[in-house]
């Protein structure tokens, strides 16, 4: 929430007054925040020397593992990797291979005289 904060503020082009900003980020009162203490940093360093990770990896799956996820999206970790019980989606891969899906598809159907059908649903 810290970061996303900053960014807005300061980093990007079109930087947000502070004002906006906080009434953005009063909208993720909702989400379950986990606290990151001293069991879960322990935690954090028990899952690095298991799995071979970046410290703040671990404690990105530690934080994710104690608020009870079961898929956590992450374009830095292994797509499809089991650690510690989550599974791991890349997002860009996974919108990458639906296009790759339905790209196919509409190839097939153009190859078949039948691609204007694909987009108008005559």
């Amino acid at each position: 929430m810290q970061e996303f904060y900053v960014n807005v503020t300061r980093k990007i082009p079109n930087p947000l007054s502070l004002e906006q900003a906080r009434s953005i980020f009063s909208q993720y009162e909702v989400w379950q925040v986990e606290t990151i203490d001293v069991p879960l940093v322990s935690f954090a360093s028990k899952i690095q020397e298991r799995n071979q990770l970046s410290f703040w990896d671990s404690l990105i799956i530690a934080t994710a593992i104690q608020g009870d996820v079961k898929i956590l999206y992450s374009e830095d970790l292994n797509a499809g990797q089991i650690i510690e019980g989550l599974e791991v989606v890349n997002p860009i891969l996974q919108h990458w291979y639906i296009l790759f899906i339905i790209f196919s598809q509409c190839w097939d159907k153009k190859s078949r005289g039948e691609l204007h059908q694909v987009f108008s649903n005559k």
